[in-house]
């Protein structure tokens, strides 16, 4: 069982703590700051090899914004975001267009924005909605 969690007079003595205790354990170091220093000191910078693809559609109200469209599947009124993250969570690439527009479709101008800075890229997670109409083919060839 873990330890008790020390009892602190004030509010200011447990923050000091905590802290002491982020900059001793190096909580809050971006990974992509760890990154940054490996490539300062010549080694190569690590990119991921395996990334996941999805959607999410967002309401909009009815001023304002070219793209709009409706998402059946969702029920929503609005746009689209196109995003690809890494395992960590961290954002590669992001294409927001028109919630009308389908997600095989959408996909295609995101995986292009994520050829360009991934080389190393050898997997992409998706759900069943983006293997229609030859996408996982078409991503195959684009991206080699």
């Amino acid at each position: 069982m873990a330890g008790v969690a020390p009892r602190f007079p004030t509010l200011e003595d447990g923050l000091q703590h905590l802290l002491a205790v982020a900059q001793s354990r190096r909580v809050g170091t971006h990974p992509r700051q760890a990154a940054g220093a490996c490539a300062a000191i010549g080694r190569e910078e690590k990119t991921p090899t395996a990334a996941i693809l999805d959607s999410q559609s967002v309401k909009t109200t009815e001023v304002g914004g070219a793209e709009r469209g409706y998402d059946a599947s969702k029920k929503v009124t609005g746009r689209k975001r196109q995003l690809v993250v890494d395992t960590l969570g961290l954002v590669l690439a992001v294409a927001v267009h028109a919630a009308s527009v389908q997600d095989h479709q959408g996909a295609r101008r995101v995986v292009a924005k994520l050829k360009e800075k991934s080389k190393r890229l050898k997997v992409i997670l998706a759900d069943s909605a983006y293997g229609r109409n030859k996408l996982p083919e078409w991503i195959c060839t684009m991206c080699g």
